[in-house]
């Protein structure tokens, strides 16, 4: 809906919402690419400073992990997830505060 359409809604609460909506999915999905785009580096930085290896007795050992490295991704990968419940909370927050509002108009239609 072109915002002219927004701003010409007689619920004013409720274009809001859906215009914060909008704004608020744009900055979420420019996230995710920043983060599409960074899984090669991490591939690049990650998994060369590994080394996995057995121990005589058979057990894994793993050295040279850039322990560093692996807390950035760490962090870039849960703010990705934080995002990602955050924005489908928001939606299904306004879902639920917009079916209430047409319960409600529908039921003064009605009277």
């Amino acid at each position: 809906m072109p915002s002219g359409g927004l701003a010409g809604m007689a619920d004013q609460q409720s274009s809001g919402e859906i215009a914060s909506l909008f704004g608020a999915f744009v900055d979420y999905t420019a996230f995710v690419e920043i983060v599409r785009i960074s899984l090669p580096e991490i591939d690049r930085v990650l998994w060369p400073s590994i080394d996995l290896s057995y121990a005589a007795d058979g057990r894994p050992t793993l050295r040279g992990v850039d322990f560093d490295a692996a807390r950035e991704i760490h962090d870039l990968m849960w703010d990705r997830e934080l995002g990602s419940r955050r924005a489908v909370d928001q939606l299904d927050g306004f879902i639920t505060r917009l079916d209430q509002h047409i319960a409600a108009r529908i039921g003064n239609d009605a009277s």
